[in-house]
């Protein structure tokens, strides 16, 4: 495992870790798990559709799993947007995921890349 690819990919290892207990293969386990999971796609066509209900269950439930892996920044802002959502704020959300999309795939390649050293 290149932990220095997960930590350019925004995701604190240590940290994500010690969250686990210092069990690296369960933290492992669930940092792969990303690689299967839809919830970002599902979070996405939620809002771009204005189902800002949907939204939010999704993104909270996103925010956690992401919040429990450590990967810092993208979670502050998924946290920003589930608030909005929780707030019922309707909005174009294109922009927001323009942005997201990319440091979602960042993190996603940073696994891959990781898993394949």
């Amino acid at each position: 495992m290149n932990f220095e690819k997960l930590k350019a990919g925004g995701i604190d290892y240590e940290e994500g870790l010690e969250r686990f207990s210092g069990n690296e293969r369960l933290y492992m386990k669930y940092l792969k798990k990303l690689l299967e999971i839809d919830t970002y796609q599902l979070l996405k066509e939620a809002a771009l559709k204005g189902e800002i209900e949907e939204a939010f269950i999704v993104a909270h439930k996103l925010k956690a799993f992401i919040g429990n892996l450590s990967i810092g920044h993208f979670y502050d802002q998924i946290k920003e947007l589930t608030e909005e959502l929780r707030a019922g704020v309707r909005r174009d959300y294109r922009p927001d995921f323009e942005k997201l999309d990319q440091e979602y795939e960042q993190i996603l390649q940073a696994i891959r890349g990781a898993e394949d050293e």
